[in-house]
């Protein structure tokens, strides 16, 4: 009775989890059983030194700034099945060298900041007349309200039936992939700007009226017309998005323009305008109020530099 009752405890470990952090912790000790075949040791009993061996054989084909979250998958696989992973100081000194080694070299390159005015230039030249046009908008738009991250367009997280539009404005919400064990469902409401080409309400109403009258509430919002109607990829949205800077602002290479810009040009223009870090921090649903101000600081520096550079000039 006593085995059978701790035999369940693996498994209800794992219903604590959910499937996107399952995989993740998969993927991650997927590199703990490469290393352990690499350093001919067992990864279901690695020792301390072990594990150090690991750790720089993580590093060597991936970031440093990822090994403590590859050093916290493994312990939780490790206690998934019964087992701790030995983290103790000879580990701890380890990883910290290897820090200071690479961390100065290992810097994430980021996504481009996109400005206001940079939005409003590409929004004010979307087509209206255009379904792909429409689509276009609303998908700058959520991005650019902090409320689509990239994993939720991805999975087709925002179908018709989450919004609720009305004539001040469209209430919606967002069932997120990433972060939904600690945020849940997270709601918006975003006021309507008539004559604005950030009116969101607006677009959505464009985008629906290109939709035949029995669409069903159901479908995703950056759904395909025809049969299947799988949704567009983010690669689509980035292609789109990339294209058409390239269109407007020639002469200014973009600088690693993602799916993340939208998410980080607004984050400093809330900021800008006198909002709240920790408000910020919520809209945009980061855990880590630090990974806001990472956000802000790409884009303010730059402009900080570049503003004291014309006294100059």
């Amino acid at each position: 009775m006593g085995r059978a009752i701790k035999g369940l405890i693996p498994s209800i470990f794992g219903l604590t989890l959910s499937s996107g952090t399952k995989r993740k912790y998969k993927s991650e000790f997927s590199v703990l059983r490469d290393a352990a075949s690499a350093g001919s040791f067992d990864h279901w009993s690695a020792s301390e030194e072990d594990l150090c061996f690991a750790s720089l054989f993580y590093v060597l084909g991936r970031s440093v700034r990822s090994l403590p979250g590859f050093l916290s998958a493994c312990s939780k696989v490790y206690e998934s099945s019964g087992l701790s992973l030995p983290r103790g100081p000879r580990l701890e000194a380890f990883t910290s060298g290897l820090e200071r080694l690479y961390y100065s070299i290992d810097e994430v390159e980021k996504a481009y900041c996109f400005s206001k005015k940079e939005m409003s230039k590409i929004l004010s030249n979307i087509s209206h007349s255009s379904f792909l046009g429409a689509l276009f908008a609303c998908w700058l738009l959520f991005s650019w309200l902090g409320a689509l991250r990239p994993s939720d367009s991805k999975k087709s997280r925002l179908r018709w039936s989450d919004l609720a539009l009305g004539e001040d404005g469209v209430d919606f919400s967002i069932r997120p992939n990433k972060g939904k064990k600690h945020h849940g469902v997270a709601r918006f409401s975003v006021p309507s700007v008539p004559g604005s080409c950030f009116d969101l309400s607006y677009w959505l109403r464009r985008l629906h009226s290109f939709l035949p009258a029995d669409w069903p509430p159901s479908r995703a919002v950056f759904a395909r017309r025809l049969p299947p109607h799988k949704a567009y990829s983010g690669a689509w949205f980035v292609g789109r998005l990339r294209k058409t800077y390239k269109l407007l602002f020639p002469g200014s290479p973009p600088e690693k323009i993602t799916a993340y810009s939208m998410r980080r040009g607004s984050a400093t223009a809330m900021y800008r305008a006198g909002a709240d870090m920790a408000d910020v921090s919520a809209f945009l649903r980061h855990k880590n109020i630090d990974v806001t101000l990472r956000y802000i600081a790409t884009l303010e520096s730059r402009d900080r530099r570049r503003e004291f550079a014309r006294y100059a000039m």
